[in-house]
């Protein structure tokens, strides 16, 4: 049902986004008329039973593009969930949970700035994109290695599944060693300066 409802929704947004662009090409091309509109309006204006027809029409297109700029613009990852069944009953976990907790654990990492998680699920198993930024000139293969396997027993063992975790990495930024050092001498002036005792005023 939710996929004929999206497909009306489609399909009523390309044909009035098709209507708009034919009526502004006809009117930059000068073969539509200025008085041509001014008539149909006029027509549609004195005529007491077109108002409700055109207010009909205006309210339909009202509700078809809201209908899809919800389906299509509006976030609902917080409705992306994982389910799965205790003998208790059903448990549901959010992909967004899920995220956060991997940022955290993999950003205490060292040699690791920053971390951004995407994480999929379908039927054939969990997928999980990583971008990291790494604070130094390290061994990719071996920490990508190490935040790929920390990454896989972190999920399977908070959700309790032993299907393998699809995790893939993408290192966008590597910090070079110099910079670094200039950042950790910054850092190091900074509580230098806000340690130094007082000494009180002199005369």
């Amino acid at each position: 049902m939710m996929k004929f409802f999206t497909r009306i929704a489609v399909l009523f947004h390309v044909t009035l986004t098709l209507f708009v662009c034919c009526f502004l090409s006809f009117f930059a091309l000068r073969m539509l008329n200025v008085s041509d509109v001014n008539w149909f309006l006029s027509i549609v204006y004195a005529d007491e039973g077109s108002g409700p027809v055109v207010l009909s029409i205006a309210g339909l297109m009202f509700i078809m593009n809201f209908v899809f700029f919800k389906m299509f613009f509006v976030s609902n990852r917080q409705d992306n969930i994982i389910a799965f069944d205790n003998p208790a009953g059903r448990v549901s976990v959010s992909l967004v949970a899920l995220e956060e907790m991997i940022k955290r654990k993999v950003v205490q990492m060292p040699d690791i700035k920053d971390v951004k998680v995407r994480l999929t699920a379908s039927k054939k198993g969990l997928y999980v994109r990583i971008k990291l930024v790494l604070s130094s000139e390290v061994n990719i293969p071996e920490i990508t290695s190490k935040v790929q396997d920390k990454i896989t027993r972190k999920v399977q063992s908070t959700i309790g599944i032993e299907e393998p975790v699809n995790v893939a990495i993408y290192v966008g930024k590597i910090i070079p060693e110099k910079m670094k050092e200039k950042l950790q001498n910054v850092q190091q002036e900074e509580k230098t300066e806000v340690n130094v005792p007082f000494e009180g005023y002199r005369a």
